[in-house]
């Protein structure tokens, strides 16, 4: 049977529905499996790099000895060298200075995919239209972003040590971004949790006493499996659901809007459907903080990897870069990207004050929780800073080079 909307009440904005999480995963995933067919084509080594190597051997930059090193290592020397190679990395203290800042990088970036749940929280808008802000702002950022960067990489094929300086100046940059989020709305005033019952004298509550039930609902039997909030607007106060209000009858009106009467816990006559609506402020707040955050910064922010690819290539001899990249890629996803959610879920579930059945939470102490928030994300990307600041001024100054102009014909 097919069921209507003017039946139920139930709008495109309630929180009864549930959000097809993995249908984000599958379309990139099915991408990402098809581009990995072409880059198992690929040859061990690229005819021009041959032709760079020979180069390098010629102008004494490198001996016969790392040629067929480079060229002829079977997997069982591949294995016997990994020792040395690993040692001979972790005496480079540039290479270890660069891995700890993009790590403590990778820490603020893992807090990015919480940004869906808070935004819409903190400016008062659907997940789903946060969502498409955040997807078509962050997709030009990050194309206009490379962009930048590649241009420029292009443009002056910089040292490996102006690289890493590049990448140091982006990061000081955008270093106060997540501060924008600070400038958000003003919370839903939730009686019971934010605010008090209107029967309750403000002098005898406090957001330490929280408790949503009170005097003129406990005879309800109200619960928090459902967060269905309808809203006072003489005293814009928000109500958990139509029992916690002491709500008794209810009518439809424009097919789908819901009003309640007779609301114990309220002076009004009618209760609307829906959490208070925002202040004329917000969406001014709101597009300062998408614009500022969610474009500019990620503008900026991206456009410095490019050069920071450059830079791990060029710290290191030609011999260990392969081991650097594979090094790189564990330790900044290990102690960055596994590491990070934990830290940030951990924030997040430490201000739930209404807790949903499952593990789930209902309502949170919004302002406290992205002010720690915030501020963890500061102090990741603080430290890492300036971890790339120590490994730029011990980058090596005459670190090799990785692009070279070669006869197009060694690459027929």
């Amino acid at each position: 049977a097919v069921v209507s909307t003017q039946s139920t009440g139930v709008t495109p904005g309630s929180g009864h529905w549930v959000g097809a999480w993995w249908m984000g995963y599958l379309a990139p995933g099915i991408l990402l499996a098809l581009t990995g067919i072409p880059l198992i084509l690929f040859p061990t080594q690229m005819p021009a790099a041959k032709v760079v190597l020979q180069e390098k051997i010629d102008n004494g930059e490198a001996s016969e000895q790392e040629k067929d090193s480079e060229l002829n290592r079977s997997l069982k020397e591949l294995v016997k060298d990994m020792i040395p190679t690993l040692k001979r990395l972790m005496q480079n203290k540039a290479l270890l200075f660069l891995l700890a800042g993009e790590a403590l990088n990778n820490i603020f970036l893992s807090s990015m995919p919480y940004d869906t749940k808070l935004l819409s929280k903190l400016f008062k808008i659907s997940i789903s239209q946060t969502g498409m802000l955040i997807g078509i702002l962050r997709t030009v950022g990050t194309i206009v972003g490379l962009g930048i960067g590649g241009a420029y990489m292009g443009k002056f094929n910089p040292s490996g040590r102006t690289c890493l300086l590049y990448v140091a100046v982006t990061q000081l940059i955008t270093l106060p971004g997540p501060l924008v989020t600070l400038l958000h709305c003003n919370p839903d005033n939730v009686a019971g949790v934010s605010a008090p019952y209107p029967n309750t004298p403000s002098t005898e509550w406090s957001e330490i006493n929280r408790n949503l039930t009170n005097m003129c609902n406990d005879n309800c039997g109200c619960s928090t499996g459902f967060y269905e909030p309808v809203c006072d607007l003489q005293s814009n106060l928000t109500y958990f659901s139509p029992c916690h209000a002491g709500c008794i009858s209810s009518y439809i009106t424009n097919g789908t809007s819901k009003i309640y009467q007779n609301c114990q816990c309220s002076g009004a006559n009618e209760l609307v459907s829906g959490a208070c609506p925002a202040d004329e402020s917000c969406a001014t707040k709101k597009w300062i903080a998408f614009i500022t955050q969610q474009l500019i910064g990620v503008i900026i922010f991206i456009s410095h990897y490019p050069a920071l690819n450059v830079a791990y290539l060029r710290v290191v001899p030609e011999i260990d870069r392969s081991a650097t990249q594979g090094m790189k890629q564990f330790f900044t996803r290990a102690f960055g990207f596994l590491l990070g959610p934990i830290i940030f879920g951990a924030i997040i579930d430490s201000y739930c004050v209404v807790w949903r059945g499952g593990g789930s939470c209902w309502l949170y102490d919004l302002h406290n929780m992205i002010v720690t928030f915030t501020m963890s994300q500061l102090g990741f990307r603080i430290v890492g800073t300036i971890c790339i600041v120590i490994a730029w001024r011990l980058y090596p100054e005459k670190a090799t080079h990785v692009y070279k102009k070669v006869d197009e014909s060694a690459n027929l």
